[in-house]
C-alpha cells in the first residue's frame, strides 16, 4: 500500500523513519507549548487552572466515547 503514495522504494525504511521523527518532534512541541501555557494559568489563577483540567477532561472522555461507539458499531 505505502508503494501507492510515492515513497522511495530504495530509501523506504529511511524515508517511514524520517516521517515518524518529525511526527514526533512535533507532538513534542505541542506538548511543551500546551504545558507551559497551562503552567502559566495555574501560577495566576487556581480556579481557572481547575476548569480547564475539567474541560481538557471531559474532551479526552468524549473523544474516547466516540471513537469507543465508532469502532464497536
Amino acid at each position: 500500500m505505502l508503494r501507492d503514495f510515492g515513497l522511495p522504494q530504495a530509501n523506504l525504511a529511511v524515508a517511514l523513519g524520517a516521517f515518524n521523527i518529525g511526527v514526533e518532534l512535533g507532538q513534542i512541541v505541542i506538548v511543551l507549548i500546551a504545558g507551559t501555557v497551562l503552567a502559566v494559568i495555574r501560577r495566576r489563577s487556581g480556579l481557572a487552572a481547575n476548569r480547564i483540567a475539567m474541560a481538557g477532561s471531559l474532551a479526552v472522555a468524549a473523544a474516547g466515547f466516540y471513537w469507543f461507539v465508532d469502532r464497536v458499531f
